[in-house]
């Protein structure tokens, strides 16, 4: 009896954070606003930081035909000169010159940035995808991923009946946001209709 309480002490003791994080969350102090160019210093800051809590313990090789394969930085700092790169990179194609249909905006929680999410709507399709998602990592596994998927985005784009979005292979944090969201896994054709490599990719779909 001693054993099985203290196998229950030390499974409360393990999602007891998670139970707590998730409830200190008021929903409705989670909003949203366009990301613009006054955010471009935050973006670069927090974009890294934010994935790296994700990618920071991961490695990007896979074994191909018997042999490793690399597929992404193999050590922490080339991880963080990467990240940041893409941050560059994907500010300046959603904020500063984006395309028709691309969009990007701001996730804050009472009215303090946290977060940001951007995105294609692809209006023959009536599908959107999401290209990047970040949130700070203090506000991560709280519940507010799920609640931008099924709540906020649904009412900011109506008309929109599809989502699709791409994730690396070792992000598990996206694979247990997704699931909780309802995503099923897509195909490699997803993969490649974002001219993505299947190897470093995988697809997530869902229907409303």
């Amino acid at each position: 009896m001693r054993n099985f309480f203290l196998r229950l002490t030390l499974i409360i003791t393990a999602i007891l954070p998670f139970i707590v994080g998730a409830a200190s969350i008021d929903f409705k102090e989670v909003t949203i606003a366009d990301l613009t160019k006054k955010y471009q210093p935050w973006f670069i800051k927090e974009f890294p930081k934010g994935f790296m809590a994700v990618y920071h313990d991961k490695t990007f090789v896979i074994t191909k035909e018997g042999k490793p394969t690399i597929l992404g930085p193999t050590n922490t700092k080339d991880k963080q000169v990467w990240l940041l790169e893409t941050a560059k990179e994907e500010f300046q194609d959603y904020v500063l010159t984006p395309k028709e249909g691309y969009k990007a905006i701001l996730i804050e929680y009472q009215k303090q940035p946290i977060g940001s999410l951007l995105y294609r709507m692809l209006e023959n399709e009536k599908t959107i995808y999401l290209a990047q998602y970040f949130i700070d990592p203090e506000f991560q596994k709280k519940g507010i991923g799920v609640h931008l998927l099924l709540n906020i985005l649904p009412a900011l784009h109506p008309d929109y009946k599809r989502y699709e979005i791409l994730a690396r292979h070792q992000n598990d944090a996206a694979f247990l946001l997704y699931k909780k969201a309802g995503f099923s896994i897509g195909d490699e054709a997803m993969v490649k209709k974002y001219d993505y490599d299947p190897l470093r990719y995988m697809s997530f779909y869902k229907d409303r």
